[in-house]
């Protein structure tokens, strides 16, 4: 048996010995995985292959690409866009709100009521309280940062 050859025999046994191991592995995982049930919690590990999100703080973001990513994966928000597809995804829906809003004082005042039983992911119920924290944050880094922001938001 030429060298070559003996080569060539020892890579092809290696490359199906992986395959096999492989593929008993992977059948192994998934008959497990199905007998078991899934639970709720745990900890979410988020790879980007080539890094998108300028920022993971929601205060901090600032295009339109990253905040129809984090509101659809990450982040809450009194009213959100319809996440459907086509013309029915540029309506606003209420979110951790009942309603998209009743405006007052020709539209400057919005009044929201939270929707009961919203709670962070460690049950801690959502208030009135953490919604104003969170819009007193943009308001803030909107000073700093982007101040076209604020003609919204006066």
């Amino acid at each position: 048996m030429s060298p070559r050859f003996a080569l060539r025999r020892a890579v092809v046994v290696a490359s199906a010995s992986a395959l096999l191991l492989g593929t008993v592995v992977v059948a192994g995982t998934n008959s497990a995985s199905a007998a078991t049930k899934p639970k709720t919690g745990g900890i979410l590990t988020f790879l980007e292959h080539e890094p998108r999100l300028d920022h993971l703080d929601p205060s901090r973001i600032y295009t339109g690409r990253d905040l129809a990513f984090m509101n659809s994966f990450h982040t809450r928000t009194l009213v959100a866009y319809n996440p459907v597809p086509g013309a029915a995804g540029a309506n606003l829906v209420p979110d951790l709100a009942t309603n998209t809003g009743v405006p007052s004082n020709a539209a400057k005042t919005w009044k929201f009521t939270l929707r009961p039983g919203t709670k962070f992911e460690d049950g801690t119920p959502i208030t009135c309280e953490h919604v104003q924290y969170g819009t007193s944050r943009v308001r803030t880094r909107c000073n700093q940062q982007r101040t076209y922001l604020l003609t919204f938001m006066a």
